[in-house]
């Protein structure tokens, strides 16, 4: 009969097998991890729902003209052309956004830059409607 040679472990093996040990545990919590970091998978399917059932918020020229006339009406000017740029980059220049460009540049003691920005043809007709109508 032979007898089977059980090898001796040093402190050192021992050390090497708690090390890998820990390891895989580790290895094995960050496997498991829900997505969320920690959120049910509940929370989270009633918080997809509830931005898919959200309103879209409207988006329309008019409205954000609307914006930009209010702002003027409280004396942001300067803040106005920064929103008369976005708003003619995304919806491209209106005979709106023509003349309240023109009154921003105006009142920002821009004069000449006031008058070749309400130089177009629309504006004008624009222009003289409102003059005609005695608003100006």
């Amino acid at each position: 009969m032979q007898l089977i040679k059980i090898p001796k472990y040093s402190p050192k093996h021992a050390a090497r097998g708690a090390c890998a040990a820990c390891a895989l545990v580790l290895l094995s919590a960050c496997a498991s991890q829900q997505s969320g970091y920690g959120v049910g998978s509940q929370a989270e399917r009633q918080a997809l729902l509830q931005q898919a059932n959200r309103d879209p918020a409207p988006d329309t020229p008019g409205m954000y003209l609307g914006l930009i006339d209010r702002m003027q009406s409280q004396g942001l000017y300067f803040a106005s052309l920064a929103h008369i740029d976005a708003h003619e980059k995304q919806y491209g220049a209106t005979p709106d956004s023509i003349l309240l460009r023109a009154d921003a540049l105006r009142m920002t003691g821009q004069p000449e830059a006031s008058a070749s920005a309400s130089t177009g043809s629309c504006c004008q007709r624009r222009w003289r409607r409102v003059r005609i109508a005695g608003s100006v």
